[in-house]
Parts: structure tokens; C-alpha cells; sequence
């Protein structure tokens, strides 16, 4: 018999406490933390969570406890089971990571995104950030992996090259180093 799996983000005015709360609230509900990404965003706590619940987790109080640490904590939490992995993709491993710096405007993640998409790659993590001055600068950082259907990755390359004239921004492409945690 496979885990029941769960979603848990939460939002809200960043302070000290914060991922210790959601720490022992999981802790006490028998909630492995299977994966997760937590960062501050405009001053804003950010999480996203996957949950793998345990024996012992009885999913109405995990529920409860959920909401009142949101009520406490002044937080938009939410949470509940998600579908498990499905096998119909399978992940390579191999990773790239797509830089974009260039003045802010409006599009420039859509459009990259689709490029990739085009090109059958997925997204596997996504940041931006703009940098505030006389010119705003925008910097977009994604790391994809090919899929079974994805183009070669110099096809991928002159792509996202054509793409990056058109929007004016200097865009790369790399092998992600991989590292073991």
C-alpha cells in the first residue's frame, strides 16, 4: 500500500517561527516531508510542500491543525491530497538551466516558457526576479529537463538564442552540475 500524499503552501508576512511552526505541526500529525520549496517573495513567506502521511495521521485533525496555525501565524494556507505520481512520465535526470537577463517587460516568462514547451521540455523549477534602477532589469532562471518527445538541445539552444534577440535580453543555456544532498 503506497502513502497518502498531500499539498501544503502557505503565504504570508515573513517573521522568525514560521517554518518551525509548520515543522512541528507536521511532525505531530506523522507527516513525512517528502519535498518541499520554501523563500521569501516581496517580504511574503512563501511554501510549497509535499506531504507523505503516515499511519497514525488522521487527516480531518491534520486538516484542522492546519487552518489554526494559518489563523495564528496570519497565513493563506491550503492543503489536501493530491494525485499520486502517475508513470506516464518518466524523468531523465538530466538537467539544463535557461538564464534570461534583460530590461523588464511584459511577457518574458510566458514566452520562454513556451519556447520550452515547444520544444518539449518541462519545467522543473522557476525564478525571477526584477532589480530595480533606471532601467529596470529583469532576470529569469529556470532549470528544464528534456522529456522522451523533447527537440535535441541545439535545436533548444537556437531557439531560445532567436527568442532572446526578439526580446532584447541575453539568454543561456547550460548542463545543470548536479550535486547530492
Amino acid at each position: 500500500m503506497s502513502a497518502k500524499i498531500w499539498s501544503f503552501s502557505a503565504v504570508g508576512r515573513d517573521r522568525p517561527g514560521i517554518v518551525a511552526a509548520i515543522s512541528k505541526l507536521l511532525f505531530e500529525h506523522d507527516c513525512n516531508l517528502s519535498d518541499s520549496s520554501m523563500t521569501i517573495l516581496a517580504g511574503q513567506f512563501a511554501v510549497v510542500q509535499i506531504l507523505e502521511l503516515g499511519q497514525k495521521t488522521d487527516t480531518e485533525k491534520l486538516a484542522a491543525a492546519i487552518e489554526s496555525l494559518g489563523e495564528e501565524w496570519h497565513l493563506q494556507v491550503k492543503a489536501g491530497p493530491v494525485e499520486e505520481d502517475s508513470e506516464d512520465f518518466q524523468h531523465s535526470g538530466a538537467s539544463l538551466l535557461v538564464s534570461v537577463y534583460g530590461s523588464d517587460q511584459a511577457g518574458i516568462t510566458w514566452k520562454v516558457a513556451d519556447c520550452l514547451a515547444k520544444n518539449g521540455y518541462n519545467v522543473t523549477d522557476l525564478s525571477t526576479k526584477k532589480i530595480e534602477g533606471s532601467t529596470p532589469v529583469y532576470i529569469l532562471l529556470l532549470e528544464v529537463e528534456a522529456t522522451p518527445d523533447s527537440a535535441p538541445e541545439s535545436d533548444l539552444s537556437q531557439s531560445l538564442q532567436k527568442l532572446g534577440k526578439e526580446l532584447g535580453c541575453s539568454v543561456t543555456l547550460k548542463p545543470v552540475e548536479s550535486s547530492e544532498l
